[in-house]
């Protein structure tokens, strides 16, 4: 019945849309997000040793969680809010990121960030 298979395909886009994209980088990812933090011109990141780097893409805290994860948004995603708790750093591997700025009733992008962009918590 092609109803039926219409409903399997929402459901299955549905699930797409709203699953857990947070996994862990692979060797290539992990190389790349070096790369990012190596050409960084944060002043956080400009502090870091190579070694503080890859313990950042490759360490775990103390209870065994990995301080790195690779998470996917699709387009028009928020994926902070402003007056959020901050307690990530995001690098943009891929795409773009808009950084938008409530003032008042109003909202302004006050930047696109692209690949090697970075945003979030960094204290």
């Amino acid at each position: 019945d092609e109803a039926a298979v219409e409903r399997d395909k929402f459901v299955e886009i549905f699930k797409w849309c709203f699953e857990d994209r947070t996994r862990p980088p692979s060797a290539e990812m992990k190389e790349k997000l070096v790369d990012i933090m190596d050409r960084s011109a944060n002043v956080f990141l400009t502090l870091l040793t190579p070694d503080e780097k890859v313990a950042l893409v490759e360490g775990e805290d103390a209870a065994g969680v990995p301080n790195c994860t690779v998470q996917t948004w699709a387009k028009g995603s928020v994926v902070v809010k402003q007056g959020d708790e901050g307690d990530s750093m995001y690098c943009v591997v891929e795409g773009e990121l808009s950084v938008v700025v409530s003032f008042g009733s109003t909202d302004k992008e006050v930047a696109v960030l692209g690949p090697g962009g970075v945003v979030g918590e960094m204290s």
